[in-house]
């Protein structure tokens, strides 16, 4: 078994939440509650595995951020775990 695992994911965007549970109609962003909910299942397959979460990177896309596409901005769109094994 190796010392040091990496697991990531990309989330859909579309309509999603943000933090405080209002919908967002930004077709760029992301949905939250399928970002959260890949993000628990990293987290629990490492549990179960033997291994702790040490590093969460996120993984962010360039798109535009305006309808004019004048401006971008980098929206996190998924996010790379990295484990260790329990000793």
């Amino acid at each position: 078994m190796s010392k040091f695992v990496t697991l990531s994911f990309w989330t859909k965007t579309g309509e999603g939440r943000n933090v405080v549970g209002i919908k967002v109609a930004d077709p760029g962003a992301p949905d939250l509650d399928s970002f959260n909910a890949q993000l628990s299942g990293i987290f629990e397959k490492l549990d179960a595995n033997g291994y702790d979460a040490i590093h969460v990177v996120p993984l962010q896309i360039a798109g535009p951020a305006t309808t004019d596409k004048k401006h971008y901005a980098a929206i996190t769109r998924g996010a790379a775990v990295v484990g260790r094994r329990r000793e």
